[in-house]
C-alpha cells in the first residue's frame, strides 16, 4: 500500500497531482497572469516521476490552453529544497523577462522562491504571485497560497483500504483519490500593469 505516490502495481491512496497543478494554474492564469514560470526538480524514479512529472506537465497543458506557450527556459530545478529553490527562482526572477507568477512544486519550494524574490526586492504579490502545493504548516505563516492535501486524510484512508484487504481475495490493482483544495493567501494578485 503506497500513500502519496502512484507506484505500478501497487494499491494506494494520493491527490491527483495533475488536478493539483491545475487549481494553482489556473488560480494564477484567472487572476491575467501570462507569464507564468514553474519552479520544480528533475524528475526520479518513483514519487518523484509520478507527483511532480504530473505537476509540470499540467503547468504546461494549462498555460497551452490559455493560449500561452510554455517556455522550457521557465522552468528551473531546484531540487525540493528550500535553498536548491531559491538559487533556481534567483536564476528565473534575475533576467530581464522575469515571470510575474512562479507555480512551485511543492510548498518548500515555495518558500525558497519567497527567498529569492526577498532577496532581489520583489514585492509578494505586487510583484510577483507564487502559488504552491501542500499546505505545509508554515505556508499559513508566509501568506502562501497554495493547494491543501491531507495526509492525515491520505493514511485513514488507506489504512481502511489496507483493512478491507485482509478479509478479501486481492483483485485489481487500484488507487483512490483523496481530495485537494485552493487555498487563497496573500502570495498571489493581478499581475503588474
Amino acid at each position: 500500500m503506497s500513500v502519496g505516490g502512484r507506484f505500478a502495481g501497487v494499491r494506494g491512496i494520493s491527490i491527483p497531482e495533475a488536478d493539483a497543478a491545475r487549481l494553482a494554474v489556473g488560480h494564477l492564469l484567472a487572476l491575467g497572469h501570462r507569464r507564468v514560470a514553474h519552479v520544480g526538480a528533475e524528475l526520479g524514479p518513483g514519487v518523484l516521476e509520478s507527483v511532480l512529472g504530473a505537476r509540470r506537465e499540467a503547468w504546461a497543458t494549462m498555460l497551452s490552453e490559455a493560449g500561452v506557450a510554455a517556455r522550457p527556459d521557465w522552468f528551473a530545478s531546484g531540487g525540493l529544497r528550500i535553498d536548491g529553490s531559491r538559487d533556481a527562482a534567483l536564476r528565473l526572477l534575475g533576467r530581464p523577462d522575469r515571470p510575474t507568477a512562479v507555480f512551485a512544486a511543492t510548498d518548500e519550494t515555495a518558500f525558497g522562491v519567497l527567498l529569492a524574490a526577498q532577496r532581489l526586492g520583489l514585492r509578494v504579490p505586487e510583484d510577483l504571485s507564487v502559488a504552491g502545493v501542500d499546505d505545509h504548516p508554515f505556508s499559513v505563516g508566509y501568506g502562501l497560497t497554495t493547494v491543501r492535501q491531507s495526509p492525515a486524510e491520505q493514511g485513514a484512508r488507506a489504512a481502511d483500504l489496507l483493512l478491507a484487504d485482509l478479509g478479501a481475495r486481492r483483485g485489481a490493482v487500484s488507487t483512490a483519490p483523496a481530495p485537494v483544495e485552493l487555498v487563497v493567501r496573500s502570495s498571489t494578485a493581478p499581475p503588474p500593469a
